[in-house]
């Protein structure tokens, strides 16, 4: 009874205040059109295979052996890192307004464009022990609302049978904002920031961390780092965008 009347609520509210795209702002119709119309949906530039091993930042033709000239030399905790797509408008405004305008009914949006393509990267989700959400610090958590991983994590943890495991990762010194801080500060700003609890949850085990967005690897290296140091086995790294 509840869900039906939240299905005519969402439909009332519709006739009054018909949804739009959330880049463009164009009257969305038709069959999946909640979020972005079609022009902005073809414009989210999806990552294929041709990636750096490590990093998973798009190489093109000037790569050798698979490797990316950025990771030469530069220390990565984590095993292997891949992406969905680009971290480009219209993906950015989308992502922007889902973490920080809270609106949270994005998140199937966000969580069908990793399903609908995590055949394109090269990790075989299947054979993970366990995965792992980046965690927020419970005052970001406040201040935000809601976790906005977690639905993925889920997403994920039922399509390939993966147990989802929380609370053991964690976040226990509030870090400021990453967003204008070079490799070198971020590296300093996450410095002893993570924790493990219960560490013989992930002794030995195959994980695999799942984050919004990857910039320079700084908080998936840490995460890696953290989990490895707590006797994880191989740590690999997926994000919605890059």
């Amino acid at each position: 009874m509840i869900a039906l009347l939240k299905s005519y609520t969402h439909e009332f509210l519709n006739l009054l205040y018909p949804p739009s795209c959330q880049h463009c702002g164009e009257p969305l119709s038709g069959e999946g059109g909640t979020v972005l119309c079609e022009n902005c949906r073809r414009q989210i530039d999806l990552l294929g295979p041709a990636v750096c091993s490590r990093c998973g930042n798009e190489i093109g033709p000037y790569a050798e052996e698979g490797a990316c000239p950025r990771c030469s030399g530069r220390p990565l905790h984590f095993r292997a890192a891949r992406s969905i797509a680009k971290y480009d408008e219209p993906l950015r405004e989308v992502i922007h307004r889902y973490k920080f305008g809270h609106k949270e009914f994005l998140a199937g949006f966000l969580t069908r464009l990793v399903l609908d393509n995590i055949g394109r990267v090269d990790l075989d989700i299947g054979r993970y022990d366990c995965i792992i959400p980046v965690p927020l610090h419970w005052r970001r958590k406040r201040e935000r609302g809601f976790d906005q991983i977690l639905p993925v994590t889920k997403a994920l943890s039922r399509r390939f049978g993966v147990p989802l495991v929380t609370g053991v990762l964690v976040r226990h010194r509030y870090t400021t904002s990453q967003v204008r801080l070079s490799r070198t500060k971020r590296l300093e700003n996450l410095k002893n920031a993570f924790s493990v609890r219960n560490q013989v949850r992930i002794e030995g085990k195959e994980v695999l961390i799942v984050d919004d967005i990857i910039t320079t690897g700084a908080t998936a290296s840490e995460c890696a780092r953290t989990l490895k140091r707590a006797k994880a086995g191989g740590v690999d790294v997926l994000t919605i965008a890059r």
